[in-house]
Parts: structure tokens; sequence; C-alpha cells
């Protein structure tokens, strides 16, 4: 019996030794993947942007068009993706009968973004009128965040405590999923990154020395008018302020809507349980 269970742990760690094995098999096939596949994206782009010229596509662009559908872009970004984050909330979330209401604060401030939204719609035909709107729907938008997270703090606890004592672990998996998607690291960076770009803006916008600089550096490696550049420069910005920040925000949305159906579906099928804590090593004490 000795050497049946030796047998089979030492099967058992041969067993784990390949399967660690398999894994740094698994993650040098994921590398090579990786470098060929950026590889062949660069030599693609180049082979196919070699004979593009930049300078008379910007000039054939209407700064007054890109703005607009940009804004609708935007628009939408935000209707599709904070009804998005409701969803994913009411899911992870549990709160009982008159606990944690709306207050007249929460809709005050959801009646205010809409104002904000209507004077950023408003002022797309100004550039300065747009980036001080900007501005102020960009904060707004900080200040929001902020009070959500205060408003969901009570109710994600209590929700960690409800799914706990009900041993309801895949519950709390879909919370700690949710939780650090609203209140993680990144969310964050990503405002950090917003109040870089919206400041930029505004240089660009109320400074004509700031605009012209960056108009002539860019222009020169373009390779166009600087004038035709410097008139389209906040158009851009805005362009690169929504692509980087609904990007980044609809990247990690995609993630979390992966994990949750993941885990809805194992759920399904399995039961999870906690880890035993590890046992804890008692000294043995030698009489002599």
């Amino acid at each position: 019996m000795a050497k049946g269970r030796k047998r089979r742990a030492s099967a058992q760690a041969d067993e784990g030794y390949q399967q660690n094995e398999m894994t740094a098999i698994a993650r040098t096939v994921r590398k090579a993947i990786k470098y060929i596949a950026a590889a062949l994206v660069g030599l693609f782009a180049y082979l196919q942007l070699k004979d593009f010229q930049v300078g008379p596509a910007i000039e054939a662009v209407s700064p007054d068009l890109v703005r607009r559908l940009t804004m609708i872009a935007y628009y939408w970004c935000w209707v599709f993706g904070t009804t998005y984050d409701t969803d994913i909330q009411e899911l992870a979330y549990f709160t009982e009968k008159g606990h944690n209401q709306l207050t007249g604060n929460s809709f005050g401030l959801m009646a205010l973004f809409g104002v904000v939204m209507g004077a950023l719609l408003w002022s797309s035909y100004d550039d300065r009128y747009f980036a001080a709107a900007l501005t102020i729907f960009f904060l707004f938008n900080i200040g929001g965040f902020v009070y959500i997270l205060w408003f969901v703090a009570p109710i994600i606890k209590s929700s960690e405590t409800r799914y706990r004592e009900g041993r309801s672990y895949f519950s709390m998996a879909q919370l700690e999923v949710v939780a650090e998607f609203m209140n993680g690291e990144w969310q964050r960076y990503r405002f950090v990154l917003g109040l870089v770009l919206v400041v930029l803006m505004n240089a660009i916008c109320f400074s004509d020395a700031i605009r012209t600089s960056i108009a002539q550096g860019v222009a020169d490696l373009l390779k166009i008018e600087p004038t035709t550049l410097a008139v389209r420069l906040p158009t851009f910005m805005f362009v690169i302020f929504v692509a980087a920040l609904e990007g980044w925000i609809w990247i990690e949305r995609a993630r979390v809507r992966v994990a949750l159906r993941l885990l809805d579906d194992l759920n399904r099928k399995y039961r999870l349980e906690p880890r035993p804590p590890a046992a804890e090593k008692t000294p043995v004490s030698r009489s002599i």
C-alpha cells in the first residue's frame, strides 16, 4: 500500500512537471505568434500605405463633417456604454428592498449630465466653445464616476457578505469582476490620459502660438501646408480623445462580458468552492 501511494505521488509529480513544461511551451508559441503577426501587420501596412499621400487626404477632409460624425459616435458610445454598465451591475450586485435607493441627488446628476451633453452638442460649431464644453463635460464625467463609486461601495460590501454567507461563490466571482471594472486602476489611468488630451486641446484652441507650432511640426513630417493642418487640429484632437478613451473602456467592457459569460456557463455545470487554507506546520519539539 505504501509503495502504491508512492508510485501515485511520483506519477502526480511527473504529471505536474509535464503540465508546467506544456505551459512554458505554450507561452513560447504564443509569443512567436504575436511577433510574427505584428511583423506581418507592419509589412502589410507598409505595402498598402507606402504610396498613400497623407497631405491631400487631410486637405480633402471636412473638419466640420469629421467633428459631427465623431460627436454622433461619442454620443452613442455613451448611451450604449452607460446602459451596459448598468446591466452588469444589476447582474452582480444584490440589495434588499428599501436599501440603497436612488435619491434626488442621483436624479439631479443625471439631469445635469443631459444638460452638459446638450451644451457639448450645441457648441460643436466653434473650436473654443467646444473645447470649453468638452472640459466641463469631462470634469463632470469624473465627478459622476466618483459619486457612483461612493453610491455602490456599500452595495458591493453587502453583496459580498450575502454571497459569502449563502456560499454563492460564482456570484462572488462575478462581483469581483464587476468591482474591478468599476474601481480598477485602469479607470484612473484612463482619466489621467483624458485630462492630458483635454488640456492639450484647450491649449491648441485658445493659444494661436501653440496651435501654429504644433501644426508646423506635424506638417513638416506629413509634408502638408501648416495652415491647412492648423485649421483641423482641434477636430483631430477630439477624434484622438474619443478614440483613445472610448476604445479603452470598450475593450475593458468586452473583457468583462467574456468573463461574466464564462462564469455564467460554468455556474450551470459546476459547483465552485473556495480552497481550504494551507495547513500551518507546527514545530516539532525534541526532548533530549
